[in-house]
């Protein structure tokens, strides 16, 4: 266990084990075979993926990340049984439910080039956008976020009890100021009316962003950001206590959690920020 004390700090080992720091060190003490020693350092490894995953995390995701970050090689069935004595189960993330966009205005829509262009090869090359509701108590917030395309980084976000225009502004407006891009950035979303709105278009324009619209009814056409929300209400969930106790623990999920330790699979099995990092 103290080979990979550089990987995770004492206090977080000894948390996910359920004892103190001095029983931590008596756990290392104690006089007991290598095969063991190896069984308990890959059950504690597994364990602090789990937890860091939001309890996500299966078995082909965790056998890359043992052998990626740990040069640990374990068989299919290895980690099987570990999660079986550790009697953890990954969470499924359930296929997102289509939310047909209110596309019905006379507002100009802009053609979908994400048919022509595909994931980009860089930061800052595509971004796409998209709004869903949390409930909470009888009422609804509507969060907007940012998605860089590239990397599946948040870059911006905001959470409203309204879906008007000004949503989507804040939103985008968090991203620019993050990233500040150059322009020639394809912003993709569906066609509701706050992207198809003249105040949206402006706001595009005065970044020399380019506008990208999915086709009609189609949700596959910003599937990145559909499944983003799938996942989040998975992991975090949809219902909250109040405004403020929604912002914070989004907050917390964004900027903490998945941005910075979540790992992807299309991502070699790294955060967003992990691999924007790796290829800088």
């Amino acid at each position: 266990m103290a080979v990979h004390r550089h990987e995770f700090p004492l206090e977080e080992m000894a948390r996910i084990l359920g004892v103190s720091k001095q029983g931590f060190y008596k756990l290392q003490r104690r006089k007991i075979s290598r095969r063991q020693i190896r069984w308990e350092t890959n059950a504690l490894l597994i364990q602090i993926l789990y937890e860091i995953s939001g309890k996500t995390i299966g078995v082909r995701k965790i056998r890359r990340v043992l052998r990626r970050k740990f040069k640990i090689h374990l068989g299919h069935n290895q980690v099987w049984r570990l999660m079986k004595w550790l009697k953890i189960k990954s969470k499924r993330v359930k296929k997102f439910k289509v939310i047909t966009t209110n596309s019905n205005h006379n507002l100009p829509v802009s053609p979908n080039l994400l048919r022509f262009v595909g994931i980009p090869d860089a930061a800052n090359r595509v971004w796409t956008s998209d709004i869903t509701y949390l409930r909470v108590g009888k009422s609804w917030l509507f969060l907007c976020v940012i998605l860089d395309l590239y990397s599946r980084k948040i870059v911006g976000w905001a959470l409203e009890d309204h879906m008007k225009t000004a949503l989507v502004s804040s939103a985008l407006k968090m991203a620019i100021t993050r990233r500040k891009p150059q322009g020639g950035l394809i912003f993709h979303s569906d066609r509701g009316s706050q992207y198809a709105s003249i105040a949206l278009r402006e706001l595009l324009k005065n970044n020399n962003f380019i506008q990208s619209m999915s086709r009609k009814g189609n949700c596959w056409d910003n599937a990145w950001t559909e499944s983003w929300f799938a996942t989040l209400k998975l992991e975090l969930g949809e219902k909250f206590l109040s405004y403020d106790d929604a912002k914070n623990e989004i907050f917390q999920y964004i900027e903490a959690f998945y941005n910075r330790q979540r790992m992807h699979s299309a991502l070699d099995y790294q955060s967003p920020e992990e691999f924007e990092k790796s290829v800088a």
